[in-house]
């Protein structure tokens, strides 16, 4: 067998980081590593949650730029479809929410090869302190 050991290492840990956030047993995890993988169906883009979240909660202008790069970077890599930026309404913030522009601007213009298309996130997700954004196959 030519695969190397440490391959799935990294996708591993998010598991066990997911399963130890999420406060499962023992025997939740050994249910979870053995279980039938379930059918994919189809299912409205509007019920669906995304499938990962960046946070810019706190960040400069110049930490966010790096970490939305990366962020949609790695979820078009990862072949995510559906994933939310959180950038806040700017309420703590003095004058303008220049995060909230920051990402729009992005978005707009660095990401547009990435994606197909963003939106305010619905009120149920962070409204106005959040987007949506639907990245390209």
């Amino acid at each position: 067998m030519t695969d190397d050991p440490g391959k799935y290492s990294k996708e591993h840990e998010e598991m066990i980081k997911w399963m130890n956030d999420h406060d499962l047993s023992l025997v939740d995890k050994f249910n979870l590593e053995r279980a039938p993988e379930r059918k994919k169906t189809k299912r409205k883009t509007s019920a669906k949650q995304p499938e990962a979240v960046l946070d810019l909660h706190g960040l400069t202008v110049e930490e966010a730029s790096r970490e939305m790069q990366s962020f949609i970077m790695g979820s078009k890599l990862r072949g995510y479809f559906m994933v939310k930026i959180i950038h806040g309404k700017g309420i703590h913030s003095p004058g303008e929410a220049k995060l909230k522009q920051l990402v729009q601007t992005f978005l707009d213009s660095q990401a547009k090869n990435m994606i197909v298309n963003w939106q305010t996130a619905p009120s149920n997700q962070g409204g106005s302190g959040a987007v949506i954004v639907y990245l390209q196959k």
